[in-house]
């Protein structure tokens, strides 16, 4: 697979996800989020109630690095 299909695919991607409520929703929690201490950092992951945010802020990170990584090769 040649490398503009795969970053072309990563980008669609991340817009159908950009779409979803959920996403939105931990998008907004994750951008207000300023913890002073890895010990709020693991309440924060144990809280059932802001775990799901925090995991996919996570990988909402993680897909921003792989595609500028993508757009550097």
């Amino acid at each position: 697979m040649d490398e503009k299909y795969k970053s072309a695919d990563l980008l669609m991607k991340l817009y159908e996800l950009r779409r979803e409520e959920k996403m939105r929703e931990a998008r907004n929690w994750f951008t207000t989020f300023f913890p002073e201490s890895a010990a709020e950092i693991m309440q924060t992951i144990l809280n059932p109630e802001t775990s799901a945010n925090f995991r996919i802020g996570r990988q909402l990170l993680g897909y921003g690095g792989e595609f500028r990584q993508s757009r550097r090769d």
